[in-house]
């Protein structure tokens, strides 16, 4: 099911917690890739709404 919800950095974080690859990476570079992830997404977003606005405006 499509929320259209862009996942936040605490989400990704609890998500891959358990996942043995994110585990053997340092805490910290582990964190500020998620977050850098997280980041990314909510620009996309972003720019994804700008650019069918500006579709739509044409």
């Amino acid at each position: 099911m499509k929320t259209h919800k862009i996942i936040g950095k605490f989400d990704l974080d609890k998500e891959y917690k358990s996942n043995q690859h994110y585990q053997v990476m340092y805490s910290q570079a582990a964190q500020q890739i998620l977050r850098s992830v997280a980041e990314s997404f909510k620009s996309f977003k972003q720019l994804s709404k700008k650019y069918k606005l500006r579709k739509h405006d044409t």
